[in-house]
């Protein structure tokens, strides 16, 4: 579920334009530029005194947290992973009613079912199950 986080596409506002990762403690610099806090107070630290994107000077390296585009990042992440956790309690749900069926089917109808089952799994997973069987054989 953590992959699957990962390769969501994460709105640009919500992104650090130093790190390009979200941002999980985001800050307005002067000019309202947002940054997350850890980057730019490294930034800070490594002796810069200019705007990491921009590089004009910076006159003011007063930061003010950003409160707003903090609730907004953390309802945004938890409404995507609400959702990719209920889709994988369906997934899972479905995988043990599907092996129940199949426990309570006996000789060929169970291979019947099996064949069915196949047929019906993605073509990645068929195509991995084909080599398989070519690296076995």
């Amino acid at each position: 579920m953590i992959e699957e986080l990962d390769s969501i596409d994460v709105p640009s506002v919500f992104i650090c334009p130093i790190s390009l990762e979200p941002m999980q403690d985001p800050v307005t610099l002067c000019t309202g530029q947002i940054y997350e806090r850890s980057n730019i107070l490294k930034w800070f630290s490594l002796g810069h005194f200019t705007f990491p994107t921009t590089m004009p000077e910076l006159w003011d390296d007063f930061i003010t947290p950003n409160k707003t585009l903090f609730h907004l990042t953390h309802s945004w992440f938890s409404q995507k992973y609400l959702a990719m956790k209920k889709r994988s309690e369906d997934v899972q749900g479905r995988a043990l009613e599907l092996l129940e069926t199949l426990n309570k089917v006996k000789g060929q109808a169970r291979v019947q079912a099996l064949r069915s089952l196949d047929r019906s799994s993605p073509p990645m997973i068929r195509r991995r199950k084909q080599w398989l069987k070519k690296v076995n054989s």
